[in-house]
Formats: C-alpha cells, sequence, structure tokens
C-alpha cells in the first residue's frame, strides 16, 4: 500500500527521501489540503452544505 504524506511540502520531501533511502520509494505528496479537509470537516459536522459556496453554486448550475 502506498503512503500519503501531506503536510509542509518541505517537510514531506524530507519524508519520502527517508522512506526512499529505507528501500520504501512512492510516497505520494498531497500539497494544499488544508482548504479541502477544512471544508470537508465543516460539511460533516453540519455547519456548511455543498451549495453553501457560491462557486459551487455556479458549477451545479452548469
Amino acid at each position: 500500500m502506498p503512503l500519503i504524506l501531506i503536510g509542509e511540502p518541505a517537510l514531506c520531501q524530507r519524508y519520502a527521501d527517508a522512506l526512499y533511502y529505507l528501500d520504501h520509494p512512492g510516497a505520494a505528496v498531497l500539497a494544499n489540503t488544508a482548504a479541502s479537509g477544512l471544508w470537508n470537516f465543516a460539511v460533516a459536522a453540519g455547519v456548511l452544505t455543498p451549495v453553501s459556496c457560491f462557486f459551487c453554486r455556479r458549477m451545479n448550475d452548469e
């Protein structure tokens, strides 16, 4: 199973380099996940709905 590293890009790169050094290559680095993660938490908590966002409504109308 591939590893997914989430966090500050430079730190994730250090972890990816260390994993490669330990013969565990192939770690995926996901960047800029904070905004989408917070959005998902808010939707799951019922604070927001997916159509609460103006841009989301526009995308759904098209």
